[in-house]
């Protein structure tokens, strides 16, 4: 039994070394380069990989507390169909503040565009006439 146990270990390590070798040979490169970093002033890539989680929890937190604030004012959302729904004497007055009266006079000006197609079948002539009707003017009342 031992002595299957051996062959069988020698036989599969030509094949599971090329992958420990990769993941020697990636963890010291990844020494090299903090190493290399720390020389130069840098963060490391721990350190960096830190300070993006940082950054990403403090916006993730600023983006709660500005959607708590643009809710109700204790934090919770309306769920209602017509949670937006204002005063409606809130409502006129404001309309009344930037209302306009505004006087319409409806003028028709007609022209026509008159576009001649041959038929490809018959060949004959077909006229298309289209009637454009131009819009309504208007004056502002004070």
């Amino acid at each position: 039994m031992g002595f299957f146990i051996a062959v069988l270990i020698i036989l599969l390590l030509p094949l599971i070394f090329p992958y420990i070798g990769r993941l020697i040979k990636r963890y010291a490169m990844g020494k090299m380069e903090d190493n290399m970093r720390r020389m130069m002033g840098m963060p490391t890539r721990a350190e960096e990989k830190k300070a993006r989680k940082a950054q990403a929890r403090e916006e993730r937190d600023t983006a709660r507390q500005e959607d708590r604030s643009a809710n109700h004012r204790y934090g919770f959302r309306s769920r209602g169909r017509n949670h937006n729904v204002g005063n409606p004497a809130e409502d006129i007055r404001m309309m009344r503040l930037y209302a306009e009266d505004v006087e319409y006079i409806e003028i028709r000006e007609y022209s026509a565009d008159i576009r001649f197609e041959q038929d490809s079948d018959s060949g004959r002539m077909k006229i298309k006439m289209e009637e454009q009707v131009s819009d309504a003017e208007f004056v502002i009342i004070k």
